[in-house]
């Protein structure tokens, strides 16, 4: 589906951009909620993806209304000013057909924040402790101090903040990399538990150390291994000294019958009808509507994949599954001419945007840069 901008704003700020995929194959809504081209049905539930743009926030092709929605960013009650494009959110709201919604309550938390340990521009990828992460055409670039555009800018101690998408310690998919002005003390990762020593009272995630203090830093119930933790704390030599743990769940929480729309990667593929998206279990059956490239037999580990359907006894029911694929064009350059939802820019290049073009501003990082008509 593709809808207007609010273009005026453009002119004014004479912006500098750069959009990440400009051919983007999820730009119709569908299913239960989302960009899925199957036409599109109203529902109520959980939609969770990655911020493509703001006016008010736009996740997974529905634009939500955030008036009256609380926000919540690292646990903490916040302003829709908090959020950033490339972010992996969750909102909790309804949407109706014409790919417009409602939030009621939206929420952020990072995946990692720490200091780059290791950079490897030949395989795109950054160790932050000890996480294996990944960028590539689909990931946004931000600084505090500066601006940076990819790896070439980054130095070995620079603090990130990443967002995107893994599967318990596996690596993580970046769809947002922020370098921070400085480092806060404090550092934080989520992952899965492994190698717990009680005795010792350590454990690892992903390639990690956390030591931990179970007077102090254990929830009531303890932890296990296998369970998915965040883990806030300061950094002694290679270990993460814990001064907060919480136990999450991954995937998505949500009532039997709720609404869902999932962005994610897929992990353990057992089979077509068996898989996990994002650690989120999901089954398909012979009512499975497949779109984008998607089909039973190109189902794979691996795949950035968006599934819409309904929850069962916490299992995600697939109705319709379409493939992310990665963007296959990155442009810079300054806007010369508008027309509608496409627009030329000084190099004579013709770019339509759908709603699943990402847009950023490198100029003012603005974040209603494409707001709706009339708004601006």
């Amino acid at each position: 589906m593709t809808r207007q901008m609010g273009w005026r704003r453009v002119f004014r700020s004479v912006l500098l951009i750069a959009l990440l995929a400009l051919n983007a194959t999820l730009s119709s809504c569908g299913g239960s909620g989302g960009a899925l081209a199957g036409g599109g049905t109203s529902g109520t539930g959980i939609t969770q993806g990655t911020v493509t743009a703001f006016g008010s926030v736009i996740v997974n092709g529905v634009e939500f209304d955030t008036r009256g929605a609380r926000i919540f960013v690292e646990g903490t009650q916040s302003t829709e000013d908090a959020l950033r494009v490339g972010m992996v959110v969750t909102v909790r709201g309804s949407w109706q057909a014409n790919g417009m919604g409602t939030a009621t309550e939206v929420s952020y938390d990072d995946d990692v924040e720490g200091p780059i340990s290791a950079i490897d521009t030949g395989s795109q990828t950054v160790t932050v402790l000890g996480q294996t992460v990944h960028v590539d055409g689909d990931t946004v670039y931000a600084a505090e101090d500066g601006t940076i555009t990819g790896l070439a800018d980054l130095q070995i101690n620079d603090v990130v903040e990443v967002s995107g998408f893994f599967e318990g310690n596996g690596p993580i998919i970046a769809t947002r990399l922020e370098r921070k002005s400085s480092g806060r003390g404090e550092y934080e990762i989520r992952g899965t538990v492994q190698n717990l020593d009680r005795n010792a009272e350590t454990f690892t995630v992903g390639g990690l150390k956390v030591a931990y203090d179970t007077a102090k830093q254990i929830p009531d119930g303890g932890v296990a291994d296998r369970q998915f933790v965040e883990v806030r704390g300061t950094l002694d030599g290679a270990t993460l000294k814990a001064s907060r743990i919480e136990l999450e769940s991954e995937g998505v929480s949500g009532r039997d019958g709720e609404d869902v729309s999932l962005e994610g990667l897929i992990g353990n593929f057992h089979s077509a009808t068996e898989f996990t998206v994002d650690g989120q279990p999901v089954t398909t059956d012979g009512d499975t509507e497949y779109h984008d490239g998607a089909s039973p037999s190109t189902l794979a580990a691996g795949l950035r994949v968006q599934v819409e359907g309904h929850l069962s006894n916490g299992v995600l029911v697939a109705e319709e599954i379409g493939l992310r694929q990665s963007g296959d064009a990155r442009l810079e350059d300054r806007i010369f001419a508008v027309d509608g939802s496409t627009f030329t820019t000084n190099l004579g290049i013709q770019v339509e945007v759908t709603s699943e073009t990402v847009l950023e501003d490198d100029t003012t990082d603005n974040r209603f840069f494409n707001q709706r008509p009339g708004t601006g």
